[in-house]
């Protein structure tokens, strides 16, 4: 059972302090793991080779849609473990977590089958050419091996949040990425190995990683299990699982769709754009993955107090959230958008792509704000098994709402088209998020 004070934040804490006391792990594991992106990009820059760090970019939608792979059975399985230990089916909730931990394993080897066999046509697709497919492809290829593993990490990162175990999940990222950061130049320079070095780093984190959280669900956890005696074929779980978790994962594909069309966008303005655009993306993605964590450091007290029917706390959480992510993104929209040149220094020497670069951060940047709006809409609609409001939210900001946006934009107005974009389409999801979770709000009663 989780222990006394684990479930008095669940239940019944103060909400700032429950609220903060779930996420703050989550977010410091998030950016620790993200760090390792960066470290990525730092070393690949380091070589000097403008064509290497588009080919190791050009691999980001992938290493995303194994994150949304994840995503489908580390936040559907969480969602429903949270609901079920509010309604205090623990036998149940156990069931659950060990069918969806088999079933993203499962998942991930299959993936990384798949794209390992369809590499080279796949990296034409991402917008690879005859400067960047070598060294894109030694990246991917890695990733393609550490593809069940990546897949599996996100059920014991999120479901392991609901029986409150947020310290071990901060261990497991730290574990991992600190492995990635001290492999990282050995593989690159030490064994002259390149992208494909930093890919290798990153298999090997995520397997370290794996190891530990395969011993923490194995000797520790009593809700989050591994073992087979748990494992129960159920479609009605299963379909449990997909009905909160599709929707999640169709978030991340439509990012890892948003990402590849403009990096086909930016094809006609060369290579420098595209790294600029990369390495703009990594920084943001620092940002993104605070707020993130935030908001998905809620989604256990949130599916608690639905689960327990405690309308009167889950109408304070949801406050409280909007309240905290929005003041939280106006400062990054400021950090981001006065020091962009000096994160990006960091990333990289040249001064064409940093121009580039800069550029895009700012455009990106802007509107931080309406994509929190956004994000923590999902949280809630995921948090309280509503599927519809999740997956309409995930098919517009960086999906149908963003293609469009983005075919007129950057038609009308070239570079700087593409760039706006995702800010536009931020704002207009937003307006949509509103609206459907003002009538989720209002049949809580």
């Amino acid at each position: 059972m989780a222990d006394r004070q684990s479930k008095d934040y669940l239940a019944g804490a103060p909400v700032p302090e429950s609220y903060l006391k779930m996420s703050l792990p989550v977010v410091a594991g998030m950016v620790i793991s993200l760090i390792y992106n960066l470290v990525d990009i730092y070393f690949i820059s380091l070589t000097g080779k403008t064509e290497l760090i588009a080919g190791a970019s050009l691999c980001t939608p992938v290493f995303t849609m194994l994150i949304a792979l994840g995503d489908i059975f580390g936040l559907g399985g969480s969602s429903a473990v949270s609901r079920l230990l509010g309604g205090q089916k623990r036998e149940h909730a156990r069931q659950m977590s060990a069918l969806s931990a088999w079933s993203a394993l499962s998942c991930g080897l299959v993936t990384g089958l798949v794209l390992l066999l369809a590499k080279e046509p796949l990296l034409r697709l991402l917008g690879a050419d005859e400067g960047t497919l070598v060294h894109a492809s030694a990246y991917l290829g890695w990733i393609c091996a550490a593809a069940p593993f990546v897949v599996f990490c996100f059920v014991p990162v999120n479901i392991l949040r609901s029986e409150g175990k947020v310290r071990e999940v901060f261990i497991g990222s730290v574990l991992g990425s600190v492995s990635n950061i001290i492999l990282d130049p050995l593989m690159i320079f030490g064994l002259k190995l390149g992208a494909g070095g930093a890919a290798l780093a990153t298999f090997l984190a995520y397997l370290i990683k794996t190891l530990y959280f395969v011993w923490m669900m194995t000797h520790k956890a009593e809700i989050v299990v591994l073992q087979p005696s748990y494992l129960r074929l159920s479609s009605a779980d299963l379909f449990e699982i997909l009905r909160i978790g599709v929707p999640a994962c169709v978030t991340n594909l439509a990012q890892s769709l948003a990402v590849m069309l403009t990096n086909r966008a930016l094809t006609s303005y060369g290579s420098k754009s595209i790294a600029g655009y990369g390495i703009a993306s990594k920084v943001l993605m620092v940002a993104t993955m605070v707020l993130m964590g935030f908001a998905y450091g809620g989604q256990p007290i949130i599916g608690y107090s639905h689960g327990s029917n405690n309308r009167k706390r889950l109408r304070e959480i949801i406050r409280f959230a909007f309240l905290f992510e929005i003041c939280l993104a106006l400062a990054f929209t400021a950090l981001l958008f006065f020091g962009a040149p000096v994160f990006l220094r960091i990333m990289s020497a040249s001064e064409d792509v940093l121009a580039r670069g800069t550029q895009a951060l700012r455009y990106m940047s802007s509107s931080l704000v309406f994509m929190v709006i956004c994000l923590v809409s999902s949280c809630i609609f995921q948090s309280v098994g509503q599927a519809g409001g999740a997956f309409a939210i995930s098919i517009s900001r960086q999906g149908v709402i963003f293609a469009i946006l983005l075919y007129v934009f950057s038609s009308a107005f070239g570079l700087c088209g593409i760039l706006l974009a995702q800010p536009a389409a931020d704002v207009l999801t937003a307006v949509l998020s509103l609206i459907l979770l003002r009538k989720c709000v209002m049949s809580f009663g």
